[in-house]
């Protein structure tokens, strides 16, 4: 992962904007872990006041400056307590800065406990059972454009996997049903375990989908991160989801995985293609263990 730049990198007018609304910054904790080439870091205040900072310039990566845009209008529309508050935003010639609740905590994953897993999942329960506010694209919107990566793929790969290419089709059908709220990019790096629970950060992403679909794309990476088998903890989870439904999205999640993981790194987001190769596994094995019943 890229190394995020640190609170005194921010060009100076930058900073100055900030501190006019926060007052003196005094320490900043960055944020040592997810991909991004932006700033996040909990900023201390000559006036005590915390703040957690995120903040990208667009001639560094237009992209992560889109999500930030994103992120503030869909964090603006959620229901009171889903997520840290968003406090401000603003806009200073190409950055866009980010002024969210700070929240005390700890991610999860080093390593996974049992405990932790079930609060997590307990908390993405809580988040499915909002309806997803007016405005959020709906997973039959953004999964087709998503989970094609096996029609993709041009390398040979084993021929069980034909069965899961034929399938892509099928994911919208089965996962785009219900008005969920669904965070849509759940990993350890965007979890806060905290004294009183799990708060869910970084929001740009969401959408609105059946109640159950942050999970196919959120276990391949417990797995990896040696929380144990994501098939037999979507079962403990969900066991009301049926094979047929589910496989699909998760045989498509593979595909995307793998085809994605093929393509080179984006600008400023090392590690990422990793990343994503490496939860492939998991992934490619819950599928096929979906398929063989």
């Amino acid at each position: 992962m890229r190394r995020r730049p640190a609170w005194e990198e921010l060009p100076a007018h930058v900073r100055g904007a900030v501190e006019g609304r926060l007052g003196r910054v005094l320490t900043a904790r960055s944020a040592a872990r997810g991909f991004s080439p932006g700033l996040a870091a909990v900023l201390e205040t000559d006036a005590g006041d915390r703040v957690f900072l995120k903040a990208v310039s667009a001639a560094v990566n237009a992209q992560a400056a889109e999500f930030h845009a994103r992120e503030a209008e869909v964090m603006a529309a959620l229901p009171s307590g889903v997520a840290p508050s968003l406090l401000w935003s603003l806009a200073i010639d190409d950055w866009l800065v980010l002024a969210i609740e700070a929240v005390d905590g700890r991610s999860p994953g080093a390593p996974w406990t049992d405990t932790d897993l079930e609060a997590v999942a307990a908390e993405l329960a809580r988040v499915a059972s909002h309806a997803a506010p007016q405005g959020l694209r709906a997973a039959s919107e953004v999964l087709p454009r998503m989970l094609v990566g096996w029609s993709r793929l041009e390398e040979p790969m084993p021929g069980w996997t034909r069965q899961l290419r034929s399938l892509e089709g099928d994911a919208v059908a089965h996962a785009a049903g219900g008005d969920a709220l669904v965070h849509f990019d759940v990993r350890s790096d965007n979890l806060l375990l905290t004294s009183t629970g799990v708060r869910l950060v970084d929001w740009p992403h969401a959408i609105r989908g059946a109640d159950w679909l942050d999970l196919p794309f959120f276990l391949p990476s417990v797995e990896l991160e040696g929380g144990g088998d994501a098939y037999e903890l979507f079962r403990r989870f969900r066991p009301d989801v049926t094979a047929e439904r589910l496989l699909p999205v998760v045989g498509g999640w593979a595909g995307w995985l793998l085809w994605s993981a093929s393509l080179p790194e984006p600008p400023a987001l090392e590690g990422l293609r990793a990343f994503q190769a490496a939860q492939a596994g998991p992934a490619l094995r819950w599928a096929r263990r979906l398929l063989d019943g």
